[in-house]
């Protein structure tokens, strides 16, 4: 099991940038340019991309909680309004970070997290969605992660189409993993699309809102373990408190 982030994790002990889960990467998809995504950003510790993330304020980027996970506000900056995810744009520094208090290292649940930055992001923020689309619905992940598990990070944004798995089958899938009602799965009948390495922290789409954000998977594109997100609409109340 683990993260979507590009450093490699054992699941039993995380050491924050030393040891970490698998981190996600786009597998299968296409470049993509910002224009498109214009609230999509990376999330960069010590000039280094590790996580993406979402505009969801003018001050604030949404990303995972294990991307921040025992690190300090002054260790991290938002890159923005660009399609590479180590040039161009916009670096903003973080002002302040918040990582959900219920957030669980071990199991992933309530893996969210908030960056606020010191000016405004240019971008109009995404819109948070606040009931799940059903399950089969088509939706879409982003990020700079690997493009094949274990393979290097892209330099340009990427996009794949994936469709929205139901609980009771994602809980099958990760039977022996704690599944909650803070988690979604999505993926592709057979593997061969996801995200990876790099991707955590990402958004997840469906219809212009944003309903996930990319959290950890088993490996990457590999058929019966579709990637998982964190629940947005299940993680509503706290992302808006922690964004005044």
């Amino acid at each position: 099991m683990a993260f979507k982030f590009p450093f490699l994790l054992i699941f039993t002990t995380f050491f924050f940038f030393v040891q970490a889960e698998r981190d996600h990467k786009i597998v299968g998809g296409s470049t993509v340019d910002i224009s498109s995504y214009p609230f999509m950003v990376s999330v960069q510790n010590r000039g280094r991309h590790i996580c993406g993330g979402s505009i969801i304020k003018p001050r604030y980027a949404l990303t995972a909680a294990h991307c921040l996970y025992g690190g300090s506000a002054s260790s991290f900056s938002v890159r923005s309004d660009t399609s590479f995810r180590n040039m161009g744009g916009r670096l903003h520094k973080a002002k302040s970070i918040k990582i959900n208090p219920q957030y669980n290292s071990k199991t992933h649940d309530y893996d969210s997290g908030v960056i606020e930055i010191g000016g405004t992001f240019s971008a109009n923020p995404v819109q948070l969605a606040t009931v799940l689309p059903s399950s089969g619905s088509s939706v879409t992940a982003i990020g700079w992660g690997e493009l094949i598990e274990n393979g290097p990070l892209p330099f340009k944004l990427q996009a794949v189409g994936l469709n929205l798995i139901s609980q009771d089958q994602c809980s099958r899938y990760y039977r022996s993993h704690t599944f909650t009602a803070r988690m979604i799965c999505a993926g592709v009948n057979g593997g061969g699309k996801d995200t990876c390495q790099g991707d955590s922290g990402g958004p997840l789409i469906s219809n212009g809102n944003l309903i996930g954000i990319t959290s950890f998977g088993i490996g990457c594109a590999r058929a019966n373990y579709p990637g998982v997100y964190s629940n947005v609409p299940s993680l509503y109340k706290w992302i808006n408190d922690a964004t005044p």
